[in-house]
């Protein structure tokens, strides 16, 4: 059931009762560009929908005050608020700090940049990683310019349990545990 017109129809207030209510805004003009906005089970739902019927999550609020962003497919949340827990997590839906990020991959960056070049010439860097073999648990990185940097190195060949070196590194020297080289 539908309002079908061509005209602009004006309301002073708009209820949708329904044990799931939905509302349907179809563009007529894209193909595959219509989305639903539902509310269902103590949540509000935003959802694309191609022109094959297919949906896919893009939003859910929840009556507890959580809200999930979701990636590309629609599967997974990968920007999400935790409302009881006031944390935010990028990458999990599940942050354990008030704000956590989290990758797949082996190289975490949090990066701050003046331009959105890799190099930028002013940064700000947080990373964790497995660098260059070893298990570097993190390094915080600082650039002033295009090939003038200083980062800070915080881990052991040998992962987290070994003895761990404190690396302070510039553009081409570095000092490790106090000694430079």
């Amino acid at each position: 059931q539908g309002l079908a017109t061509t005209d602009s129809p004006s309301f002073s207030g708009l209820t949708v009762d329904g044990t799931a209510p939905t509302i349907t805004l179809n563009d007529t003009n894209d193909a595959d560009a219509d989305f639903l906005v539902k509310a269902n089970t103590g949540s509000l739902r935003v959802q694309s929908v191609t022109d094959a019927l297919v949906s896919t999550e893009r939003l859910n609020i929840s009556n507890n005050g959580d809200i999930s962003f979701y990636e590309d497919t629609g599967t997974t949340p990968k920007f999400f608020w935790d409302a009881s827990a006031e944390s935010l997590g990028i990458g999990t839906s599940s942050p354990e700090f008030a704000l956590d990020v989290v990758d797949g991959t082996s190289y975490q960056t949090i990066q701050l940049n003046t331009s959105t070049a890799s190099n930028a010439a002013q940064r700000v860097g947080i990373h964790s990683r497995n660098y260059a073999g070893s298990s570097s648990i993190g390094m915080i990185s600082l650039a002033d310019t295009v090939g003038t940097s200083a980062s800070l190195f915080i881990g052991g060949a040998g992962g987290a349990t070994s003895a761990q070196t404190i690396t302070f590194e510039t553009a081409s020297t570095y000092c490790t545990s106090g000694s430079e080289r």
